[in-house]
């Protein structure tokens, strides 16, 4: 059976994150989930913590770039979370997180994606410091991966 093109860009973010081996991040921890509404709590179930979760960062934009294709945009969310407390805060760490996977995504192709070439990923900036998460001692961050795939129309 096909993969949706989305589901391959989930796919591909969460194996290219965890080849980073981000220090003190367990590879169980990187995870590709839907996120719920954050105001009825129902957000994504965490297995622990520091994790990251890939997840669709927003509704896809589609371009015409021939009678033939379409470059379609799915914004992928790269969320970084850790628990922290404001006496002993792990900044630099975070921060190298937030760097690391900057470099390994903006202005590359993402690999492993048959659903059409996905030829460019550019990292959009989000939240440093999400202050609500902040403030009940977690950490998290969030940057946004915009995969562009070229893709054949039906």
């Amino acid at each position: 059976m096909t993969s949706a093109v989305l589901e391959e860009c989930l796919v591909s973010v969460v194996a290219q994150v965890k080849a980073l081996n981000l220090t003190g991040v367990d590879n169980a921890n990187v995870v590709a989930m839907l996120v719920g509404d954050d105001q009825k709590g129902d957000g994504p179930e965490i297995s622990g913590f520091p994790c990251v979760v890939v997840a669709s960062g927003d509704r896809e934009s589609i371009e015409a770039v021939t009678n033939l294709r379409d470059d379609v945009t799915y914004p992928i969310l790269v969320a970084v979370i850790s628990i922290e407390n404001r006496a002993n805060t792990n900044r630099d760490r975070n921060l190298l997180w937030r760097q690391q996977i900057r470099t390994k995504f903006n202005q590359k192709r993402l690999p492993d994606v048959t659903g059409g070439s996905a030829w460019k990923c550019e990292v959009r900036p989000g939240q440093i410091a999400d202050r609500p998460r902040w403030l009940q001692g977690y950490h998290a961050q969030v940057q946004i991966v915009a995969v562009t795939v070229r893709e054949a129309r039906s």
